[in-house]
Parts: C-alpha cells; structure tokens; sequence
C-alpha cells in the first residue's frame, strides 16, 4: 500500500507551474526564431534587388515589389507579434495556461511562478482573460496575436494570455 502512495502522490502545485512555464518558454522561443528564420530567408532570397534599391542603382523592381507587398510584409509582420508576444512573456504580463483533456484548465501566476487557480470553467478566469482565452480557442497553433497571445499543441494545449484589457484595432 505504501508504494502505492507513493506512485499515485500529486505533484507539487509549484512544480506544476514551473513545468507549464518551461514548456511555454521553449515553444515561444522557437515560434520567434522560426518568424525571423522566414523573415531573414525572405531578404536573402531578394537580396540583389534590395541591394540594387538601397544603394541606388535601380528602382524598385515589379518581383521585388511584388514580394514585398504579399511575402515580405507577412513574414515582418508574423515576426514583429511574436516577438511582441515573447516580449510579454519574458516580462512577465500575462499568464499561462495547460488545458487538460479531462477539461481541467491549469492557470499560472507569471510572477511567483505558482499556480493560481485549477478549474474546468472557462468564466472563472478574469474577464480579460476570458476573452483571450476564447479568441484563442479558435485560432490556429503557433499564431500569436499581439495583445492576446498565443497558442500551441503539446498535448495538453499551453496558451500564453498577454495581461492587460484585449486591444483590437481595425
């Protein structure tokens, strides 16, 4: 019986977060060096015609702008929120979140990296993070989005909320 115990003993709710917040770590870090890989694959790819641009020698070419207007834009674009979303993380303005498959929904505190609450409500969480949490219920893995955050597939599911009120601009 005392094997027992000891095999189904729960993890300590500080271990838990510390855990969450590794993984959440790890999975931010290589969603921005994946955008700045794109990004930098990008100016590589038209690196003669950028060249050609920035130092004068000829005008902007119609491939180049091209690329610039529907690639190149995207790519910056992809890159500058997950590093906004990094940014956030790194400081510590927000919360992360592990969702279990039995519904139970892990929330931990950034600052005293602990777990706040265990719930399987999604209205427990404060307002603003309810928000949040829903818009990125129904986003893709690994598309951050800038004053929301991000999220991604690890089985469980670990999403990072940005603090603050959700911002939404047109």
């Amino acid at each position: 019986m005392k094997i027992a115990i000891e095999v189904f003993k729960r993890t300590e709710p500080n271990l838990i977060a510390a855990k969450i917040v590794e993984d959440l770590r790890e999975n931010i870090n290589s969603m921005v060096n994946n955008a700045a890989s794109q990004a930098r694959g990008f100016v590589g790819t038209h690196h003669a015609d950028i060249l050609a641009y920035l130092t004068g020698a000829s005008p902007v070419s119609i491939d180049l702008h091209e690329a610039m207007k529907f690639d190149g834009q995207s790519k910056y674009d992809n890159y500058r929120i997950a590093k906004a979303v990094q940014h956030s993380f790194v400081h510590k303005y927000g919360v992360c979140i592990r969702t279990e498959p039995d519904g139970t929904i892990t929330v931990v505190d950034m600052d005293n990296i602990d777990v706040l609450m265990e719930t399987t409500n999604t209205y427990d969480l404060l307002p603003n993070y309810q928000e949040k949490f829903a818009i990125l219920k129904i986003m893709e893995y690994k598309q951050p989005i800038e004053h929301v955050g991000v999220k991604f597939n690890d089985l469980p599911d670990l999403y990072f909320l940005v603090g603050g009120e959700t911002i939404t601009t047109c």
